[in-house]
């Protein structure tokens, strides 16, 4: 879950990483900046489950890797066909 929301996390989550490195940067120091910051940033629902449409922009798409984007949708319609 922390991986989802770190990788899923936009610059609203800075104050919640600098609250979580003063309460001790472990698992627990997450849910306790979390819950201090209740109401200021989305759900953590928002960043960990949500379904997020393919067209959607997101925090890194400005960064270009080795693979260009449609083979990248490619391989996540071939993983979803698995399912």
């Amino acid at each position: 879950m922390l991986q989802a929301l770190l990788s899923r996390g936009d610059r609203r989550l800075s104050h919640l990483l600098e609250l979580t490195r003063h309460f001790g940067d472990s698992i627990g120091s997450y849910r306790r900046a979390f819950k201090q910051l209740q109401g200021q940033l989305p759900d953590l629902d928002y960043y960990v489950f949500a379904d997020w449409p393919i067209d959607q922009v997101l925090p890194w798409s400005h960064l270009q890797g080795p693979l260009p984007q449609g083979t990248l949708e490619k391989h996540l319609q071939e993983a979803i066909a698995l399912f």
